[in-house]
């Protein structure tokens, strides 16, 4: 299953839902950066969803 999470900010409900459910989560927000995001969802190995 895969996930749209728009106006995600820190990426907080997007990892809980791929962690807990085992989606692909697809999420962005127009005021936190990406790359921000990214470094920490690498940080706790989910980068794959």
């Amino acid at each position: 299953m895969h996930v749209l999470d728009l106006g995600c900010e820190r990426g907080l409900t997007s990892i809980f839902q791929a962690k807990e459910y085992d989606v692909i989560v697809f999420a962005t927000d127009l005021w936190i950066s990406a790359a921000e995001n990214y470094e920490r969802i690498k940080a706790i190995e989910l980068e794959e969803r």
